[in-house]
């Protein structure tokens, strides 16, 4: 795994940050097809777009607090926490479902409509994890470990030369799989379920 690619000396990159940036890149670009599909009007287009990043701000201050709150014995101080997805998607979901309800849009066809942009935006994020080396998973000696390197939390935790399960990458399996369901589902215009597929 890559945890920082170089540019120059004094110029470093996360791919944890590349990662995650690209899947918001890769879920916009998606929901702009998913608004061009359903003929979305450009005034609504706008309110939803607004609504997602007024949510994604809301999710990443969760996101946050929930890490700090679960691991508060072991982090000085919630500037030091990281990012707990659970606590990002109860705390931007909260907000979503609030915005869109104080508007004219409908909450269930709205939502259906963002779930696959969320859900391949989170399997690209869960492989930024597993590039950033967090998140991972217990020990083991199936062939299915991985050793991450020795400054890498797992190493800190577990001892170095112990593999553990990617968790990150089985995740991003199982929401890739889930994303070519949902667009499956779309094109053969069944039910709208979306939403019950990704909870």
């Amino acid at each position: 795994m890559l945890q920082n690619i170089i540019i120059a000396d004094d110029f470093i990159i996360s791919t944890y940050n590349i990662m995650w940036g690209l899947a918001l890149i890769c879920g916009f670009i998606y929901l702009e097809k998913e608004f061009e599909s359903n003929a979305i009007n450009y005034n609504s287009r706008k309110n939803i777009k607004l609504y997602i990043i007024i949510a994604l701000l809301f999710a990443v201050i969760g996101a946050r607090l929930f890490d700090y709150f679960v691991h508060r014995g072991e982090i000085e101080s919630l500037f030091a926490a990281g990012f707990t997805f659970y606590g990002g998607l109860l705390f931007g979901g909260v907000i979503l479902v609030v915005l869109l309800a104080s508007s004219d849009l409908l909450i269930f066809k709205t939502l259906n409509l963002l779930i696959p942009s969320l859900v391949i935006g989170h399997a690209l994020g869960r492989v930024g994890c597993f590039l950033g080396g967090c998140c991972y998973g217990k020990p083991t000696v199936s062939p299915l470990g991985v050793i991450f390197p020795e400054n890498n939390l797992a190493s800190l935790e577990y001892g170095v030369r112990t593999a553990v399960h990617p968790t990150q990458l089985y995740e991003a399996l199982f929401l890739f799989i889930l994303f070519f369901i949902l667009i499956k589902t779309i094109s053969f215009k069944k039910k709208n379920c979306n939403l019950s597929y990704f909870l």
